[in-house]
């Protein structure tokens, strides 16, 4: 009862031709008999499903057991070239799995999942003892980090997400996310629908999801460098709770000199996410401009929250470190270089196998990526730095 609609939210003609099939199910004459519920006795049982039919129950659960179970499935998400046209982007979208959906949700999953195409790997991130539990998270690794609230908010579930260090315990099915409101009268995060679509509550500008989404990130990239350094100093000022939020942090600078005085003292801080994904663009926007001594600190201090906030073994911690590798590369810091790419490739072999094989076969296309400018003593991408870097022996 506290799940929002049923919806498609990617593709509209999905969602119609999956309702269109569950209408179609009262066309089946053994699912037009009164269905049994809970049993022979109706004393506790669900009362909205009393007098049901077998096809009317099934419309009624059918899309919960979707909603609750259903995963995203994506091919390599974490290279840096996936949104592009050399990318796997196109081999994104969601499944429902029979044996999957019997993993609960824990906000530190002990088994991490990878996707080629439309087949799934679901992978021991830590060394597990018998007898324990094996849980995924629900949510993307990088909202782990957040409190109970935040990350209840992102699973849009009917449980809240405490944290623990017990698998078997990580949420609690009983408690409903729409009594999360603390007696000392604080703010909770919750699932209200008509707050769904919005990032932030309506009390003080407390983003309720994170802000650095996709188009976000596709507006800064496609300002000039010099300018989109400026937004993004902006924003990690408000992320961070340094500054109040700001509407004209993103502007051209047209409206400048009429600030209404608003944005110049603290304000509340975005997902931690949200300042991990500021930091890797500016990074990028730094090596960008061959600025790699600036860049390095920055790739170096993503590794490090990474390494800190999100499961063992982590697939981005290995992408950041590909980059960091590339960046050092750029500056000459061959032994700096030599560490993250070893340290990658150990690490890429724990969670994805295939040894350096596999891995030179993933990242061939990131390391071509011209993301540097060329130096003019030394390659800074492509078969030849790959060769340097990420040696087969």
């Amino acid at each position: 009862g506290n799940l929002p609609p049923w919806i498609c939210s990617d593709n509209a003609r999905i969602g119609l031709e999956m309702e269109r099939c569950l209408m179609g199910l009262s066309e089946v004459p053994e699912l037009n008999r009164p269905a049994t519920v809970s049993g022979s006795s109706t004393e506790g049982s669900n009362s909205t499903e009393k007098g049901m039919t077998i096809a009317e129950q099934i419309r009624l659960r059918l899309p919960l057991v979707v909603r609750y179970n259903s995963l995203s499935v994506e091919t390599s998400p974490e290279l840096f070239v996936h949104p592009g046209p050399t990318g796997h982007v196109a081999l994104s979208g969601t499944a429902l799995f029979v044996i999957a959906s019997l993993f609960n949700h824990s906000s530190r999953p002990n088994v991490s999942r990878w996707a080629v195409g439309d087949v799934t790997f679901f992978v021991a991130n830590r060394s597990i003892e018998a007898g324990t539990e094996l849980c995924i998270s629900y949510v993307e690794h990088e909202i782990l980090c957040e409190d109970d609230g935040r990350r209840t908010a992102v699973l849009g579930m009917d449980f809240v997400d405490t944290t623990t260090d017990d698998c078997n315990s990580s949420n609690d099915e009983n408690v409903n996310v729409d009594t999360m409101v603390e007696d000392d009268g604080k703010r909770r995060f919750d699932t209200d629908s008509e707050a769904e679509d919005d990032k932030y509550s309506d009390d003080d500008e407390v983003p309720t999801m994170p802000v650095v989404d996709a188009e976000v990130q596709q507006e800064l990239m496609d300002m000039p460098p010099d300018e989109r350094l400026g937004a993004i100093d902006e924003l990690l000022a408000q992320a961070e709770g340094r500054r109040a939020p700001d509407d004209h942090a993103m502007d051209d600078g047209d409206d400048e000199g009429e600030d209404d005085g608003e944005g110049g003292g603290e304000g509340t801080p975005w997902f931690q996410c949200d300042a991990h994904q500021l930091r890797i663009l500016q990074a990028l926007t730094l090596d960008g401009m061959g600025q790699h001594g600036d860049a390095l600190p920055i790739w170096e201090g993503c590794v490090d929250f990474v390494d800190k906030n999100l499961p063992p073994m982590d697939e981005s911690g290995i992408a950041l470190r590909v980059q960091a590798a590339l960046c050092a590369w750029a500056m000459g810091r061959e032994k700096v270089a030599h560490s993250y790419a070893r340290r990658a490739m150990a690490d890429h072999d724990k969670l994805f196998g295939g040894g350096a094989a596999r891995f030179r076969r993933r990242y061939r296309r990131e390391v071509e990526l011209n993301i540097r400018p060329d130096a003019k003593k030394r390659p800074v991408r492509g078969i030849k730095v790959m060769r340097k870097l990420f040696p087969v022996a």
